[in-house]
């Protein structure tokens, strides 16, 4: 394998390297420093795969002229055009996967009351979850994404009849990255528990609200 050949391919390993290394820690930390380093390395990482791109073709064309190009050279060209190429669905895939993780808002309904929770529906600005049934101890969690700004609120139904409440009184798109936790007691009373950090392990705020029964 000529020297060129391997510049190459160290112009397509390095930033699938990078690439996936600043992606892998930003799921293990969530450090913000890794989102700015990842905006940074994109367009750097596509200069240096235009770099291997271009010598790659002048690898090709060389080889052409002198009559060199064999089947098996030919098929380490072709690896090492795939293996610059796969940079951008990668990249591609790292930048959506991340604008996912990052404006997903995720809600855990815990029924601490003494009576069965026969349906839970989450309404917001372009979402209407459903929960479905929870009894006594139990819990249920959902991941949404909101539409645009508004109030996130529920509806629930015990053998009582239905009843509303606010669980937070403004969303909006891009928020996410946390875990909010509603837990319901009796006597329409719940308390929200809202989460931060990695995975939510970070309480930030907590309320106690009282839910309205719908006539």
């Amino acid at each position: 394998m000529s020297r060129l050949l391997r510049c190459v391919i160290a112009c397509g390993a390095i930033p699938l390297a990078v690439g996936t290394l600043i992606y892998a820690l930003w799921l293990a930390t969530r450090w913000d420093g890794l989102t700015v380093a990842g905006f940074f390395w994109i367009p750097i990482g596509f200069a240096v795969i235009l770099v291997g791109l271009i010598a790659l073709l002048w690898h090709f064309t060389e080889q052409m002229a002198r009559r060199e190009l064999t089947w098996a050279r030919f098929g380490n060209v072709v690896l090492t055009a795939a293996l610059l190429l796969i940079n951008f669905p990668t990249a591609a895939f790292f930048v959506f996967s991340a604008r996912d993780i990052s404006s997903k808002y995720t809600l855990k309904v815990v029924n601490n009351s003494d009576r069965v929770i026969e349906s839970f529906v989450a309404s917001a600005p372009g979402v209407n979850i459903e929960f479905g049934s929870m009894s006594p101890g139990h819990s249920m969690q959902r991941s949404m994404h909101f539409s645009t700004e508004g109030e996130l609120t529920f509806t629930a139904r015990d053998h009582d009849g239905e009843l509303t409440g606010v669980i937070e009184g403004y969303v909006t798109n891009g928020l996410g990255n946390r875990l909010t936790i509603m837990h319901l007691r009796n006597d329409l009373n719940y308390t929200v528990e809202w989460r931060g950090g990695l995975n939510g392990h970070t309480t930030t705020r907590v309320e106690s609200l009282t839910a309205k029964r719908i006539e």
